[in-house]
């Protein structure tokens, strides 16, 4: 399989396999899957921090396994995941639970990555005649892990729809998996100790204030890189 063919998976085939394709069915079944699992665990009020705490507690042996999962699949459904960040720091400690938050979110991110290249392909990894959207494409191409980087290090960024959106563009998945990992470690660690420090993981009074400090910092941050990025485009696509 070319380069070019493997930007769309189903490339070649006709009838109902150009459509649907056995990959297709499967991470689509995956997906409504996880959508329904989701559902019931919310609907059953089992995702909040509390109800895990619980869990915890009747199974300390498992509970690390338990908590993982629990907590990939709040990202895979989008699920808000910062208490269950600053749960982590409140059982485990700053260091172990940031570690523990770390790895479930990069093995999440790489579920959601490839769910969303196997149904859909790579459609972002084609080339648009707009001059400003090639001119972005070309800068991710060249420096894509510098985007999932400043993506991981943001807590304003919604982490769980931008791994199935990273799954759409010209991104390898090794470099993916690897500048996610390393990135989302320290905002991780930083949330946990966080948790740890309050005592709990409730996002009130003085957690909220901290929490509150910290994400406006990093919307600030956000626009103002933005703004300055989006300004080196323009005046780049007009030479």
């Amino acid at each position: 399989m070319t380069s070019k063919q493997s930007l769309n998976p189903l490339k070649g085939k006709t009838g109902w396999r150009r459509f649907i394709g056995v990959k297709r069915l499967i991470a689509l079944s995956m997906l409504a899957a996880l959508g329904y699992i989701a559902w019931r665990l919310r609907q059953e009020g089992l995702l909040h921090p509390e109800a895990i705490q619980s869990m915890l507690s009747e199974h300390p042996v498992q509970s690390v396994l338990l908590f993982t999962g629990f907590f990939m699949l709040a990202v895979l459904t989008t699920f808000p995941s910062l208490p269950l960040n600053l749960a982590a720091g409140y059982f485990w400690g700053g260091i172990l639970g940031g570690v523990l938050i770390a790895s479930a979110g990069s093995l999440a991110a790489i579920i959601a990555f490839v769910l969303a290249r196997t149904t859909i392909g790579q459609p972002l990894a084609h080339r648009f005649d707009n001059r400003i959207v090639a001119k972005l494409q070309s800068e991710f191409d060249a420096k894509g892990w510098r985007f999932v980087a400043f993506a991981r290090l943001n807590p304003i960024m919604p982490t769980g729809a931008l791994n199935y959106l990273f799954g759409l563009t010209s991104l390898k998945l090794r470099t993916y998996a690897t500048t996610t990992f390393v990135f989302l470690l320290p905002p991780s660690i930083a949330f946990a100790i966080l948790g740890e420090q309050a005592g709990g993981f409730m996002i009130e009074g003085q957690t909220q204030t901290w929490v509150q400090t910290a994400l406006w910092i990093a919307a600030g941050a956000t626009l103002l890189i933005a703004v300055k990025y989006l300004s080196k485009i323009l005046n780049q696509s007009k030479e």
